[in-house]
């Protein structure tokens, strides 16, 4: 098994994250995350996950796009954080 099937974000505490920002994340939405992860991530390449997950997050047009604002300032600063 390759590394980029093995590999999950930190998506519970992302989630956190979010909710902190003002989303509206429930526990449906953690069960629906996972499922997806579950799911797509064989398929899918980690640059995937941000059109993945919003439509499970975002409830329109503009919270998409600050999703995917958000998306990327989280996984950007764990990254540095790592190196």
């Amino acid at each position: 098994m390759n590394e980029s099937t093995t590999y999950h974000p930190p998506l519970a505490s992302f989630l956190d994250y979010l909710r902190k920002e003002g989303f509206a994340i429930t526990t449906d939405t953690y069960r629906d995350v996972q499922i997806v992860v579950e799911q797509m991530l064989p398929q899918a390449n980690l640059e995937d996950m941000p059109r993945l997950l919003a439509p499970l997050i975002a409830t329109n047009e503009e919270e998409q796009q600050r999703f995917f604002r958000l998306y990327e300032r989280y996984f950007r600063r764990k990254e540095k954080q790592s190196v």
